[in-house]
Order: C-alpha cells, then sequence, then structure tokens
C-alpha cells in the first residue's frame, strides 16, 4: 500500500481492492516489538526497526543480539524506560 498499488487480500482479514490515496512524502518506518530472542531474530528480517522494553541488562543484550543476526544489523533500536523524577527525595 505504501507504495501506491492496489492491494486485495483474502486471510484473516479479508481485503478488496484497498489503495492509499494520498501517499505519505517518505514511508513511515515499520518498527516491530520483541520481548523475547526469538521474536526479535524474526523481527529482524522485516521490520525497520526494533522497540523493546527495559529488561536485566544480559537478557537486553540476547534480545538485541537476535534482532541483529536476524537481519537486523544497522537498523534502530528503540528502549523504552519507565521512569520517575521529583525534585526532592521525599
Amino acid at each position: 500500500l505504501l507504495a501506491g498499488e492496489e492491494v486485495t487480500h483474502d486471510g484473516l482479514v479479508t481485503v478488496d481492492r484497498a489503495r492509499l490515496w494520498d501517499l505519505p512524502a517518505e514511508p513511515p518506518m515499520l518498527v516491530g516489538a520483541a520481548v523475547s530472542e526469538g521474536t526479535a531474530r524474526t523481527v529482524g528480517g522485516w521490520a525497520d526497526a526494533l522497540i523493546t522494553i527495559n529488561q536485566p541488562h544480559d537478557v537486553l543484550r540476547k534480545v538485541f543480539d537476535a534482532f541483529r543476526e536476524g537481519g537486523g544489523e544497522g537498523k534502530p533500536i528503540f528502549l523504552q524506560v519507565h521512569l520517575s523524577w521529583d525534585p526532592d527525595e521525599a
């Protein structure tokens, strides 16, 4: 769809001659989410980037490595980190 073509698909979702009439100047980045090595490896093969959540460093390293091994070498990795801050310690 992002190349301007007409798409028909019959699967889990049925689509009959779908088309985007107003294409973006630049196609949006397709970002895949993963928290496990297996999913990250799969995402590396098709996504433009990976997004994952904060985990222990050794787990993150395995997820990042799997993404790169699956085809994500050189692609961005985004990490969601939950953070709380206050100016005092109370």
